[in-house]
């Protein structure tokens, strides 16, 4: 979703170790920053779906679908 809707991958690096440090760290280019008239709902399951805790990331469809139609996760 995120390369989708940014035009890139989330997640980028000269090698496999930077690029796994950055996916485990969550160090992205926030979306909003690239597209800055971004849909605060895509927003929010982008980041969702990138969320590095398990606890807060998006765990299904029927979450992802919720959180685009702006109806968004508890807590």
């Amino acid at each position: 979703l995120y390369e989708l809707v940014c035009g890139q991958q989330p997640f980028v690096g000269e090698d496999i170790i930077t690029i796994f440090t950055a996916v485990s760290n969550g160090q992205f280019i926030a979306p909003r920053e690239l597209m800055n008239d971004l849909d605060p709902a895509i927003e929010a399951a982008i980041l969702g779906c990138l969320e590095v805790n398990p606890e807060r990331r998006i765990p299904d469809c029927k979450t992802l679908m919720d959180t685009l139609v702006g109806e968004g996760q508890d807590g």
